[in-house]
Parts: structure tokens; sequence; C-alpha cells
């Protein structure tokens, strides 16, 4: 298929979840009839497809989705030649839904699969992201269909919960609160101007870059320092992306912390880290104050919950409440918010979170 034909690859089907044949769909101009499908005005159909669905040599029209959605920038590196699937490891078997029409991909969602360990145990929870409809195609229930579908899909499959990251302000937290999700989860920040200077560490103690075989060790520091505790556990994910932005401390020879650590310009940012003692967790903040030095130092909230009782942390301006939160919604029946939090354990102090689990 030529990309930018008005011919869908697949001729005159339209394809549902699972590449099964339905009712066809109409444009979003129609008007919304029983059954819950578009009565067509202009002779136009819009189709439902899994990522899986979709012909080769589809990514350009995801990618172009996501630039004009997003307002990002234009970026050929986004492009590949791998199968959507392989583009979207610990997701959903089948990656996503979308919305075509002709050669468009008009409206999208993913689906991501990951473990985590609430009250009652460890189980496996189902993640919503990249939700983007095209600025022509907006305020037309084209997303929350999708989204609808997923719920469905993700109930059978026995997940009890779906997750997703939003901003609070933003016009999608109404959409997401009409369909049940609730907020269970905020993002505390401090942030402090870190004087100038050289921070120095005492014998036998370094901190240093992490390398390509620093992962096993800094995933047995986590899985020591957390457990019993509920959030994201990381158990058989695939969450490293490499030693890019990551450091870790050393104690005689032996990793006691580590840390991610994010650049932009004179900003620092840390969003996730643990240390195995007290004062393995104070060297942790004097080292990040180090690289830091003479500019702003950003510290995330399950950081700041590793830091608790290190002296070094008062020093640091807080604000409690969050532009992004974490929002939930039970897949297994209606949960007020205070009893889905709780049974999430995003009530509880030390919840487990990290830069790898955004989605």
């Amino acid at each position: 298929m030529q990309f930018g034909s008005d011919t869908p690859a697949w001729g005159d089907r339209t394809m549902t979840l699972g590449g099964n044949m339905s009712s066809k769909v109409g444009p979003p101009e129609g008007r919304w009839i029983k059954g819950g499908r578009l009565r067509s005005t202009l002779g136009v159909t819009l189709r439902t497809v899994t990522f899986r669905d979709l012909p080769v040599g589809w990514e350009a029209a995801n990618v172009l989705l996501m630039h004009h959605a997003f307002g990002s920038s234009w970026d050929p590196r986004k492009l590949s030649t791998r199968p959507f699937e392989s583009q979207y490891p610990g997701y959903a078997e089948y990656v996503g839904l979308c919305t075509v029409e002709g050669s468009r991909i008009v409206s999208s969602i993913v689906v991501r699969h990951f473990p985590f360990r609430t009250r009652k145990g460890e189980v496996t929870c189902s993640g919503l992201g990249h939700v983007a409809t095209l600025p022509t195609r907006s305020r037309q229930g084209l997303a929350r269909k999708l989204i609808e579908r997923a719920h469905n899909r993700e109930r059978q499959s026995g997940s009890p919960f779906m997750l997703l990251y939003t901003g609070r302000s933003i016009v999608a937290h109404g959409l997401y609160e009409s369909l049940g999700y609730h907020d269970v989860l905020e993002f505390p920040i401090a942030a402090r101007l870190v004087p100038p200077g050289k921070r120095a560490l005492p014998r036998g103690w370094r901190w240093r870059r992490a390398r390509q075989e620093d992962r096993h060790p800094i995933e047995e520091l986590r899985a020591v320092l957390s457990e019993g505790r509920c959030g994201f556990s990381r158990v058989g994910v695939d969450w490293w992306s490499g030693p890019q932005g990551w450091f870790v401390l050393e104690r005689d020879g032996n990793i006691v912390g580590y840390a991610s650590l994010k650049t932009e310009g004179k900003l620092r940012a840390c969003h996730e880290g643990m240390a195995r003692t007290a004062m393995a967790q104070a060297l942790l903040l004097r080292s990040l104050e180090t690289e830091a030095s003479g500019g702003w130092l950003l510290l995330g909230s399950p950081l700041l919950y590793e830091l608790r009782g290190t002296p070094g942390i008062r020093a640091y301006r807080r604000e409690r409440g969050s532009y992004t939160v974490l929002m939930a919604k039970s897949l297994n029946g209606p949960h007020i918010p205070f009893d889905l939090a709780h049974e999430l354990g995003t009530d509880r102090p030390g919840f487990l979170i990290g830069v790898a689990d955004f989605f």
C-alpha cells in the first residue's frame, strides 16, 4: 500500500479487536444511534483495529498522530521498520487500539501490562497510555470508545485494575473521571538552589556513573529495600534501557545506593533513588548536590520518602500537590476513591514508583 492513499489496505473489511468482521462505524460527523455506533452522513467509514491489525508501513501514520495530538516536533528517529508489538515491550499482546479513517489513524491508545504489589499480594495490572486523537476529530467520542473497548478486553483477561497518568487540569482528566477513574496518587516535589562546590565523600565511598553491568546489583538492592511495600514491583520487567542517567554509590566496591538523574540546562532532577543505610542516604543526597552544584536540584516524591530522615533534606522547599496524578479504575466493579487507594496501597508511605514505571 502507498501511504497517503484513501483506500484502506485491507479493502472493504471492517476489522475489530481481533481482526474479526463487525458492524461498520460511520464518521464523527454523524450522530449516535442505538447500539453505540455512528451513523454515516458523508459515506466515510471509521474502523476500530488493534495495532496488530495495521498493515506494514503504517508506522508513519502513528507518528503523525502523536505529532499532531501532542504538538511535538517531528522526529524521524521515531520511525521504525519493526512490527508495532516489538516496539512496545511489556504492553498487551494486541499493543493497543486505534480508529482508522481511510489511510489515517485518527485516534489511538496503547495498553501496558505490569506486575503490581497491592495490599492483598502481587497482581498483573493494566496501564492506559498514549491516548491521542487528531485535533480535527476531538470531542467526538473516539477516545472514549477505544478506552471502553480496552476495559472490556482487560476485564476478560483477568486484570483487576487499569491505571493511567494524566494532568489534573487538562480536559482529559474529566473524561477519565466520567469513565470511572479516580485520583489515587500525587507526586510532591522539593527543590533547592545548591551552593557551588564539591562535597567530598568519606574514605572508602565512591559515587560514579552506572555501567551496563550495574543493572542486576541495582535490581537486587531495590528488591531488598522494597520488600513488603506496595507499588510497581518490576519483577520480570525489562525496565533497563541502559546506564544513561543512572548513578551508583559504592562502599568498598559494593553498590549500596543508586539514583536516576536527569539534566535540563542548570536543572538536575532526581525522581528515583535508594540507599541501604542512613549514612548511605545522606551521602547519596550529598553526591546529587555535587552533580547539581551551582544550579537547581529537584527531588521527586519517591526519593523524598527514601531521604525522609536525612538532615540535609530540610534545606529543600517542598510543594505537596502536583500537576501529574496517577488515576485508577477497578475493572471488577465500582470502588469509592478511598477504598481504591487503600487496596492499591497508594495511601501508604513508601509506595514504590520510579522513572521506569511511567507510561
